[in-house]
């Protein structure tokens, strides 16, 4: 069983240390270099708590938009599912299979949620 705190919670410990007590008692290069670092782990951080939601997001939306059959498989690893989807989307977009009918919508749909989900990552405050 794992304790608390977890990763994220220890990395948004690092991050506001940094934020708080460090950037403030430094100047220039080191001032920068701090900032980056507070950054860093409050990146760590989200993505810990999000990614496995965010991929399980990826996974379902694209299952839908590619047409597939069934439910989606519950086993393996998660990340490559997503990253073979990903995958197969983009050759459909290079063939031009996106532009058809009623998919190009659709499409578009799905790459502006994705990319809302990595923005809640990398900066949440972008989508505010």
């Amino acid at each position: 069983m794992l304790d608390r705190p977890d990763a994220a919670e220890l990395l948004e410990a690092i991050g506001a240390f940094l934020s708080e007590e460090v950037v403030p008692s430094c100047e220039g290069r080191k001032r920068f270099h701090a900032l980056v670092a507070a950054n860093v782990a409050q990146v760590l951080a989200r993505e810990a708590r999000l990614v496995p939601r965010h991929v399980e997001a990826e996974i379902t939306e694209l299952w839908s938009l590619l047409g597939r059959e069934g439910a989606v498989p519950a086993d393996g690893d998660r990340r490559e599912l997503a990253r073979a989807l990903s995958v197969e989307l983009c050759e459909r977009i290079e063939t031009g299979e996106a532009d058809a009918g009623t998919w190009r919508p659709r499409v578009f749909a799905f790459l502006k949620a994705s990319i809302g989900r990595r923005l809640d990552i990398d900066n949440p405050s972008f989508r505010r």
